[in-house]
């Protein structure tokens, strides 16, 4: 309706509530959209005076009480139109940015104006212009439409608020009812106190637990019988007799008798009943109770002889020593009390135990001591012992204070609890230490997941785009068309690839060794290989910085050991790395000495990296190995280097068993080395596998992968293996190329938009319509490389793994061993 009275008149009109908070708008003006929300001064004045109430519009004009006519600075015109329901103001109604057919604008003010915004004059002008002019008598007729429409909203407003209080209420009524029944129920159940209700027939229609342990019978074989059925003839006698005579006289009668139950127990039992009555004043029978007298007197009796003792132990106790009856009242509590709680022994025997308890400590502290004799409670357990738990009391000035507290239920000859001690005493300063703990944990381990998630997605991030590097420069090197100073250049370029991923995986092996999820492994190596692959690594970078870099490699170092070669390897990367870095000129040198070992059977060797840089100076040395260091804040600038290549020499070097150390001497260089022990016999570095047949070039791929250069990577990748590939963008098609053609394998990218790689996965294996497509093998191709990556999916239902960047051999070994079921 408001839409189409814009339409009409091109006036927005609106309905906000008491909070300014729009309901229903239409468009803006376009003067106050094009011009005055556009500058800020320009908005903030329209804001701070455009509620301005223009006094003459209301007094020339018939204006229906509580409507408002507004004119803003800018002579733009506005109403407000309440909106009330049972006379309160919920809301209003607004008719706004209007001119009447008579109001003059100055041009001379809206120039300036506008020179004052910085807006266009002319366009200024011409807005305003445009502005809608309607007739007084327009107005007056739009305002009757919208007051009619503001009453009919009110109207209606009024009768669902009626309605829904009407339902509200009934719904309360109900609920308060089903309540108050579970209640009774309950508190009859959970009274230790013997009740009993019988009709004027003496027909028992209900008791609960007590009366029926009481007469020895359970509740079925009481209710719907009468006195003659359950008891001996002379005792049904004597309740007969008593229930005419309270018939007769009414009121509440008491009198005692005896009461042998089934077993042949006597009983002296006081019994008090009344008789009930319907709202109708109809009389319905007689409700009662019966108190075993002799339960209490063997209590009282077993209380007074023990009294004595109690009271000699508890005043002397530095713990809150409290007895606490069947009624949960204090029946003594020691002097230690005000210590505690700050109320003197007789001021807290006064109070309900509740009284001494936060809400949920009492609910706890009640349903264990109940659970020593009553059935039927939520999570119930024998209560034969002593009970310590922990609570939160009250004290007589408000605050609060943590006690433990021990409670053992105390019993009568029959092995029934009629009270419970309870020893207290405060623990609150353990409760703050442990609080404290409890945080410190959290945020310990909420930095971590923090820690861990920025690396998971660190490594995503790099991992795809140096994919896409690596498989170009690998297609590139298998091209035959290259000459030789190409195949260097595309080999130099593939190793310093590489280099960079060791350097990313250097940052995550950081969190693996803070984590403890580092792995090492034990194989043959040759120490000299190790040490000629890192030469290679570095020879062209040292060509380009004019520096000499050469090894030496004593002639006692055994030929093949026993070790992780890959942790030997990636600690000398990151020395020579250092050491290149921080010499300008002269050379480094990598030497590997055998030296005398303690243990029999293993060969010593000392690696050390030696340089002619700039050294460091001596008391930065102490500081080397720590993560991120860095020996001045401005070689971070000069040198370039996040300080962590040393922190993780140190601590492969300490998992690996060894040593590690350094000698500088400032503008003299620096020599970084470690020693570790291996076996010094072993087996020779056993030959490569023999290579596997190549696959057969029916074999049709599947290749799902929304990143488009790593698209073309495994597609060239997968033609140079001989394999025919069909590639698709999302999880969704890859789902239906299955249903409509067949595939020997699916190759998977995980972090995909719409369906990612393991809902795919998922969602393929649960389709039976697939046909075989159902149990298609699944290799996951990610650059997710994190610890417990590849668990992950293949227990997602994928069949293999390879991370990102991919390696030729490597996808083509993958993708053998998928074909012939070798892999998990």
């Amino acid at each position: 309706m408001a839409d189409a009275l814009y339409k009409a008149s091109a006036i927005p009109t609106i309905i906000i509530d008491r909070d300014a908070n729009r309901l229903v708008s239409t468009a803006a003006s376009q003067l106050c959209e094009a011009f005055h929300a556009s500058h800020p001064e320009a908005a903030a004045a329209c804001l701070r005076n455009g509620g301005s109430p223009d006094r003459s519009a209301g007094q020339a004009e018939s204006t229906p009480e509580g409507v408002i006519h507004r004119h803003c600075p800018n002579g733009l015109r506005h109403i407000d139109v309440p909106i009330t329901i049972e006379g309160k103001h919920l809301a209003s109604l607004m008719f706004c940015s209007f001119l009447y057919d008579d109001d003059t604008v100055d041009p001379g003010r809206l120039r300036e104006q506008a020179r004052r915004y910085g807006f266009d004059e002319e366009a200024y002008l011409a807005m305003y212009d445009a502005t809608p002019r309607l007739s007084r008598e327009q107005v007056r007729s739009i305002l009757e439409f919208h007051r009619n429409f503001v009453g009919l909203i009110s109207r209606q407003g009024l009768a669902n608020l009626r309605l829904s209080q009407e339902i509200e209420a009934h719904k309360n009524a109900r609920e308060q009812l089903d309540e108050q029944q579970r209640y009774n129920r309950t508190l009859s159940d959970a009274l230790p106190t013997a009740i009993f209700y019988k009709n004027t027939d003496g027909v028992y229609q209900n008791c609960n637990e007590a009366f029926a342990e009481l007469v020895g019978l359970p509740k079925e074989r009481i209710i719907g019988y009468t006195d003659q059925d359950i008891a001996q003839p002379e005792l049904a006698a004597v309740y007969r007799a008593h229930d005419d005579a309270l018939y007769e006289d009414g009121g509440v009668q008491r009198y005692q008798a005896i009461v042998r139950d089934t077993d042949d127990n006597v009983r002296e039992v006081q019994f008090s009943q009344a008789v009930y009555c319907a709202a109708d004043g109809s009389l319905q029978g007689i409700i009662g109770s019966a108190t075993d007298l002799s339960e209490y007197k063997d209590a009282e009796r077993k209380a007074h002889e023990n009294e004595e003792l109690y009271r000699l132990l508890a005043d002397n106790a530095g713990d809150v020593i409290g007895i606490v009856g069947r009624d949960f009242r204090y029946q003594y509590i020691s002097p230690s009390v005000e210590r505690l709680l700050g109320y003197t022994p007789n001021e807290a025997l006064a109070l309900r135990l509740e009284d001494h308890f936060l809400p949920e400590s009492f609910k706890r502290l009640r349903a264990s001591m109940l659970q020593g004799f009553m059935d039927g409670l939520p999570d119930a357990k024998p209560h034969e012992e002593a009970v310590r738990e922990e609570y939160v009391q009250i004290r007589k000035d408000g605050s609060t204070v943590w006690t433990e507290m021990v409670t053992t239920p105390l019993r009568n000859e029959a092995g029934e609890i009629n009270a419970w001690i309870g020893v207290s005493r405060d623990i609150t300063d353990r409760k703050r230490s442990e609080s404290q703990l409890i945080a410190a944990k959290e945020q310990a381990e909420s930095a971590s997941r923090t820690k861990s998630e920025f690396l998971a997605n660190m490594s995503h991030e790099i991992r795809t785009p140096l994919n896409g590097i690596f498989g170009m420069l690998q297609l590139l090197s298998s091209n035959t068309h290259v000459n030789d100073d190409q195949q260097q250049y595309i080999n130099v370029a593939l190793e310093s690839g590489k280099s960079l991923l060791t350097i990313i995986e250097d940052i995550l092996e950081l969190s693996r060794f803070d984590t403890g999820t580092a792995t090492f492994v034990v194989a043959p190596f040759s120490p000299a290989q190790a040490v000629v692959t890192v030469i290679d690594n570095f020879r062209i970078e040292a060509l380009r910085r004019g520096l000499s870099l050469f090894s030496k490699v004593d002639a006692d170092v055994p030929a093949t050991l026993l070790g992780d070669v890959g942790r030997v390897r990636q600690v000398l990367l990151h020395l020579v790395g250092n050491a290149l870095k921080f010499t300008p000129q002269g050379h480094v040198r990598i030497s590997v000495q055998r030296i005398q070992s303690s243990s029999k059977g293993l060969a010593r060797l000392r690696f050390s990296v030696c340089d002619t840089g700039i050294g460091i100076a001596k008391d930065k040395l102490n500081d080397i190995f720590e993560p991120f260091a860095q020996v001045d804040g401005s070689y971070t600038r000069r040198y370039q280097g996040a300080g962590i290549g040393l922190s993780l020499v140190k601590r492969i070097v300490d998992r690996l068993g060894g040593e590690v150390g350094i000698e500088s001497v400032p503008d003299g260089g620096t020599t970084v080395h470690f020693t570790l022990e291996f076996p010094a016999r072993c087996e020779d570095v056993p030959p490569e596998s023999p290579c596997t047949p190549e696959p057969n070039a029916a074999h049709r791929i599947l290749v799902t992968e929304d990143d488009r250069l790593n698209q073309l990577t495994t597609q060239r990748f997968l033609e140079k293996l001989g394999y025919d590939a069909v590639v698709v963008s999302t999880g969704e098609e890859a789902i239906e190329c299955l249903r409509v053609e067949e595939f020997d394998i699916l190759i998977m990218d995980v972090q995909m938009p719409g369906m990612d790689g393991m809902q795919t996965t998922e969602a393929i294996r649960a389709d039976d319509s697939l046909g075989p497509g159902q149990n298609i093998p699944i290799v996951a191709m990610t650059a997710h490389a994190m610890a417990g990556d590849r668990e992950r999916f293949l227990s997602a239902g994928m069949n293999a793994y390879i991370a990102k960047p991919v390696d030729m051999k490597e996808l083509r070994n993958v993708l053998l061993e998928v074909m012939q079921g070798e892999t998990a």
